[in-house]
């Protein structure tokens, strides 16, 4: 028989700083938010090449607040930078989050690269 062997991650991880976050633990804290329906999360880079994460969110709560529900929960340095907050975010034809659209989203709302 065969042999297989797995070696590093999977999925995404966010460098921030020296340390490392994945978008999921993120967005299952956002989720946790009362009155959110659904998050995604996701790494993007800045001009000059730094990670970050930035979120969509499907609320009508207003950002302030999820950021102060997040801020109580996660330190400084996991929080995400941008937020795209809507009251319903795209989906695809089976009701998932459609992430190629979301993708779409981050990207022009920053003007920056989405991994």
């Amino acid at each position: 028989m065969g042999e297989l062997k797995l070696i590093g991650r999977t999925g995404i991880t966010a460098n921030i700083g020296v340390k490392k976050v994945h978008p999921v633990e993120v967005e299952n804290h956002i989720r946790k938010i009362i009155g959110v329906s659904d998050a995604w999360v996701t790494v993007m880079r800045d001009r000059r090449g730094d990670d970050f994460l930035a979120a969509a969110i499907e609320t009508g709560r207003k950002q302030s607040e999820i950021e102060s529900a997040l801020g109580a929960e996660l330190p400084v340095w996991k929080l995400p930078k941008r937020y795209r907050i809507q009251a319903s975010l795209p989906r695809t034809d089976h009701g998932k989050l459609d992430i190629r659209q979301l993708k779409v989203m981050l990207k022009e709302y920053s003007g920056l690269k989405v991994s």
